[in-house]
């Protein structure tokens, strides 16, 4: 059902699908999009090993359906999101459930005269879609969980990424909004262990960290790794189990970008993270690793 409130705030409804469609085995997430000055809505859902994502859009005073991607599956994890750009196309990405693998992918899909979609992430919670000039960026949580590790337990370590064209970034927590604005300025709510926070960036979110670890003969953890555009400043460590605490090892210097540094974990497994903090914006950039130290 749409509902429509005029510029006197009076209210109508519109039914846009009928007799249960369709099915779903979780309430099908759907949004609302403008394209060229009428109103689509996108809706995905999954029922008996098939996921779909549908573009409904007004036709003849009734509501028509086009199917952005439909194959095999489980059911839409967490919200749909749409957005368009001013010749009409429109993206959409949410997260699928794929039991068969163990895997939620990320999907995003674009509509223009033939819609096409494709998996961008392999396993991440779709929180954000904005546009940057014609090209989508997509928000998504990837994690890592004790089953990563060996461990049992259902604790999750976040890690925020936003996705344009073959480009990640990452970010230290949760990232839960992500907006675009005039003159490429990009805003980012996230959240983690301060709470939810604002950041604001006059450029694209471009700064991209890595790390490596590698077990020393003597039992200790080598880190090296790196901040892509950025010569020198300081890389804050932590050391990860997820479930508890974090803890902050140590900070290791950058020299022309790259950084070093040796741990010796008193517990195993564990994870490692490495933290830039932008000192313009505050945006602390980051990079989860996915491989646990044993």
């Amino acid at each position: 059902m749409l509902v429509r409130v005029d510029a006197r705030g009076r209210a109508r409804s519109e039914r846009i699908t009928l007799s249960g469609f369709p099915q779903s085995y979780v309430p099908p997430p759907a949004v609302p999009v403008f394209v060229r000055g009428r109103i689509d809505v996108v809706e995905s859902y999954g029922f008996r090993g098939v996921v779909g994502t549908i573009e409904w859009y007004p036709h003849k005073r009734t509501w028509t359906g086009l199917f952005l991607t439909a194959g095999l599956g489980d059911f839409p994890l967490g919200p749909v999101l749409a957005v368009h750009n001013r010749a009409g196309r429109i993206y959409a990405a949410w997260t699928e459930s794929l039991s068969g693998t163990g895997e939620a992918p990320v999907a995003l899909a674009e509509r223009g005269r033939d819609a096409t979609a494709d998996y961008v992430l392999d396993r991440a919670l779709t929180t954000g879609l904005a546009l940057s000039g014609a090209e989508p960026e997509i928000a998504a949580n990837e994690w890592v969980e004790p089953a990563d590790l060996g461990l049992e337990g259902d604790s999750r370590d976040w890690a925020g990424t936003v996705l344009r064209g073959e480009t990640t970034v990452e970010l230290d927590g949760w990232i839960a909004g992500l907006a675009t604005a005039p003159r490429g300025v990009r805003d980012v709510l996230l959240g983690g262990p301060a709470g939810l926070r604002w950041f604001r960036s006059a450029r694209v979110l471009g700064t991209r960290v890595s790390i490596e670890a590698a077990v020393e003969e003597d039992g200790s953890v080598h880190l090296t790794g790196g901040v892509t555009g950025v010569k020198t400043g300081k890389v804050t460590l932590y050391r990860e189990r997820p479930g508890a605490a974090r803890q902050a090892i140590g900070q290791a210097s950058l020299a022309d970008g790259a950084f070093s540094f040796v741990d010796t974990p008193p517990v195993r497994p564990v994870v490692y993270r490495a933290v830039y903090t932008d000192p313009a914006t505050g945006i602390p950039y980051a990079a989860l690793l996915r491989d646990a130290v044993s």
